[in-house]
């Protein structure tokens, strides 16, 4: 029995050091802004769990450690969705969240990091701009308009075709401004393969 027991601690201690060993192993990295420090540390799936920390007059300076302390926000999310990071500016975070089964459009949450909750969602982002920044980002959502051979001329032989197995969306791009906390929308359109 006294065997058995012991057996069963060694698998213990062997898994919780094989788990603190993957940790370690993760890549973190951080971003800054005048008042929040946010930790990014990399998961097997391809996606990021998230710790935010707020800075005071002492504490200018705050290691980039993934290190969760009582007064630390860590944005949560049930599975199967994952995190990947936006953009920063002062206390409001960016964080779009896709279904890490890859079934559904993805969304990007705004947070209030003072209040720490949800400001609000956009729904429905197919893609993020490259040039994420303080003042805010660009993305693209799928259009009211329907795709049709007029507007969509590049996948006019996969409109209305029965066997394309994926569908074409027409998109119009938007751009979330940090100042106004609102989305602006452009005229700029544009149309992709979007599989399901």
């Amino acid at each position: 029995m006294r065997k058995a027991v012991s057996s069963a601690i060694a698998l213990l201690i062997l898994a919780e050091a094989l788990a603190a060993g993957s940790a370690a192993r993760a890549e973190t990295g951080c971003h800054e802004s005048s008042d929040y420090l946010v930790v990014e540390r990399s998961r097997d799936d391809g996606f990021a769990d998230f710790l935010v920390r707020k800075k005071t007059a002492s504490s200018t300076r705050i290691a980039c450690a993934f290190s969760p302390q009582p007064k630390d926000f860590r944005p949560k999310e049930s599975k199967p969705y994952g995190f990947s990071f936006v953009a920063l500016s002062g206390r409001h975070l960016a964080l779009e969240i896709s279904d890490t089964n890859g079934t559904q459009v993805p969304r990007v949450r705004i947070y209030d990091l003072d209040k720490q909750s949800v400001l609000q969602d956009i729904e429905d982002v197919f893609e993020i701009g490259e040039e994420a920044s303080e003042k805010g980002f660009d993305f693209w959502v799928g259009s009211k308009t329907e795709p049709t051979k007029e507007n969509c001329p590049d996948y006019a032989e996969e409109i209305g075709a029965e066997s394309s197995e994926s569908q074409i969306v027409l998109l119009q791009k938007a751009t979330f401004d940090f100042a106004s906390l609102k989305v602006v929308d452009s005229t700029e359109m544009k149309c992709v393969s979007w599989a399901d």
